[in-house]
This record gives C-alpha cells, structure tokens and sequence, in this order.
C-alpha cells in the first residue's frame, strides 16, 4: 500500500469513527451533551406549556408515530428511518443516502418534569427546528443512564431550570448556571475510542510500507 492510499484510509477510518453526537449542542435552553460516563444525553429545560406541543398533530402527525417507535426502546436518543424503524442510538451517524431520517431524544428538565423531542435531521449533531414535536412524556425503561424514569418532581426545583452537576460552562453563546443536582453533564470533547483504533490501524499499514 502506498503512503498515499494508507492516508487516505486512515481518513475514513477516522471519519466513519466519529458518533453522531461528538460535541455539545445547545437549542436555546436544552442540551445535548456527555454525562459523567460518557455517554450523550438530552437535557431539556424546564417545562413550559407555551413551548411545547399538547400531541403531535397536522404538520407534525408523522412524529406521532416515529415518538411511539421511541418510547418503545430503551435508550434516551434514537434514530429512525422513514418507515419508523430504529437505525441506532447517538453513536449512529447520519447517513443522508438512507433518505428521511428522525431522530428522538428524551430527557429530565430542570424542575423534575420529562420531555421527549422528535424531528427530522440531516447532519450529525443535530436536532431541533420547524419539523420538531416536543411534548411531556418519557419512557418507561431507560438503560443508558441518562435519567431515571418515574420519579416525583422536586418539592423546590431549581431556579435555573436547566439540570447541572455544578457549573455548566457555555457552549455557543449559552450561559453556565448553577441548577439542581439531577445528574451531572460535564462539556466535553472527548475523541471516539474508534478514531484511537482507526490510528493504530493506519500507524500499522504506515509502518509495514
């Protein structure tokens, strides 16, 4: 193999490691972004009834179905196909060749409530807009550790309304805060463990040139 093309190899390789989530993502007051395991979760902001939807109706009648598809799994961020059909959680990355792609995140606010979002998405790291239904509602077993299901609402919820395991630094112009303890969100940057193995891989066909 020449240099060249053990290059260009190493480049897939690291490309097609990235998940579909790598950096934290803010649309205005939720967040997606690492808890203290690593793993990404969503983190939406308090609730409010003038910002989300009472059902997913008219316009937004498909994310009906693809929210129930959802609710019917296990892990807090999925991806589904057009045909409502689970792709993966937020390691998968979007592949626009498959046609319409959603994607379903769920999570704890601030004050204790639980909120699901279901959109249409073209790129990685991203959620939200015009297409997006957002209602109150979670599901039932959760195995990614992301948040707990069922549990009552704070008797004195934070003032913030955003959940925080201290001081959240700003990412895109938001601002770090203090809210209540629900779990910790630390920002991070981390690289997949797929791109250190895509490297040794393509240090290894480097050196047997």
């Amino acid at each position: 193999m020449t240099p060249y093309l053990t290059f260009l190899t190493l480049l897939t390789l690291l490309t097609t490691a990235h998940a579909a989530f790598n950096t934290p993502i803010q649309r205005g007051q939720d967040w997606v972004e690492q808890n203290s395991a690593g793993t990404w979760c969503y983190y939406p902001d308090a609730l409010d009834p003038k910002r989300i939807d009472i059902a997913c109706v008219g316009t937004k009648a498909d994310m009906a179905t693809v929210m129930q598809a959802h609710f019917n799994t296990t892990t807090s961020i999925n991806y589904f196909s057009s045909s409502f059909q689970r792709y993966g959680g937020p390691e998968w990355p979007v592949d626009n060749t498959l046609g319409r792609v959603y994607i379903c995140l769920t999570g704890r606010g601030g004050d204790g409530s639980y909120l699901t979002s279901c959109t249409i998405t073209r790129t990685d790291n991203n959620y939200g807009g015009f297409t997006a239904c957002k209602v109150e509602g979670q599901q039932q077993v959760v195995t990614d550790g992301c948040y707990e299901p069922n549990l009552p609402k704070p008797v004195n919820p934070g003032p913030t309304g955003r959940p925080s395991g201290g001081n959240r630094p700003s990412v895109g112009g938001g601002r770090g805060n203090n809210g209540n303890n629900f779990g910790s969100s630390p920002r991070s940057k981390a690289i997949h463990p797929g791109a250190y193995a895509a490297f040794f891989v393509a240090s290894l066909a480097m050196f047997a040139l």
